[in-house]
């Protein structure tokens, strides 16, 4: 007896559609967003501080930042520029 089982791609349902240069997918709708630019620059502001906590003192002399200054910056919450 021999069962034969046809393969469904479910990912198609996920995938963007394209028509005439236009993208008409989920996600895509939130694309160049106000709100999606704001949440990228609070990552990007938690991320370049605890960047900025890891570097030791002998690097963060070469590029000219003093302990003060830093103790500035990453005191700094993470919606503030």
């Amino acid at each position: 007896m021999s069962v034969q089982v046809d393969r469904i791609n479910h990912s198609s349902n996920f995938t963007d559609h394209t028509v005439a240069g236009q993208s008409h997918g989920f996600l895509s709708q939130f694309i160049g967003h106000p709100v999606i630019a704001v949440l990228s620059q609070w990552k990007h502001n938690y991320q370049t501080r605890r960047q900025l906590a890891s570097l030791p003192d002998a690097i963060l002399e070469d590029i000219g930042l003093s302990q003060a200054q830093v103790k500035k910056e990453l005191n700094k919450k993470f919606w503030q520029d």
